[in-house]
């Protein structure tokens, strides 16, 4: 048998390793195909003009969007367990909204009191659909059951109906003087 050396060898083991990465599901996954447009968000008084993202008859808006108009911020911090996985906080007066996740697995959505720390108690109102191996840990993401939170480039897409649940709110759906979408939090 001939050994092979060189620039064939070197080709067939790159070629052999793009071949293994493309097989590993759920490492980048597609953003849902979705209708993109303005909407406005008030909360109490306060109102702002917002990109808004529908999907599976669901209205998405950019996290940091949603934390704005309800005049707090977006907490973020990192959280070990089998993977590292990202925490995302919408913390107001009485509640507070967390997404914890990746891109390859989904995002949980989950909703407390203010006051309580993060644990078994926390409802959770949003776990994404996972596909598993056999009888195996290794899970990935179903995209195409997937309804929770998304990542459009840097930008991190919450459904508003469910964030609004998390924080012991109400969502009522109407259209504003010009027409455009309006979604009050109350």
């Amino acid at each position: 048998m001939k050994k092979r050396t060189g620039k064939a060898s070197v080709i067939l083991l790159l070629a052999l390793m793009m071949l293994a990465a493309a097989s590993v599901p759920g490492h980048a996954i597609a953003e849902p195909a979705a209708k993109s447009g303005k909407a406005v968000i008030q909360a109490g008084k306060k109102k702002t003009s917002v990109d808004v993202k529908v999907a599976h008859g669901i209205a998405y808006v950019p996290i940091k969007s949603l934390a704005s108009v309800l005049g707090t911020s977006v907490v973020y911090y990192q959280e070990d367990g089998m993977e590292l996985y990202h925490v995302y906080e919408i913390r107001t007066g009485k509640a507070i909204a967390t997404y914890t996740g990746y891109d390859g697995i989904g995002y949980f959505v989950e909703g407390r009191k203010k006051g309580e720390e993060r644990g078994s108690e926390d409802q959770v109102l949003f776990s994404p659909p996972w596909i598993c191996q056999g009888e195996t840990d290794y899970c990935w993401l179903n995209e195409a059951k997937d309804t929770g939170p998304f990542r459009s480039g840097s930008t991190l897409y919450v459904p508003l109906r469910l964030s609004a649940k998390a924080l012991g709110m109400k969502l009522a759906v109407g259209k504003d003087s010009s027409g455009r979408a309006l979604y009050t939090l109350k």
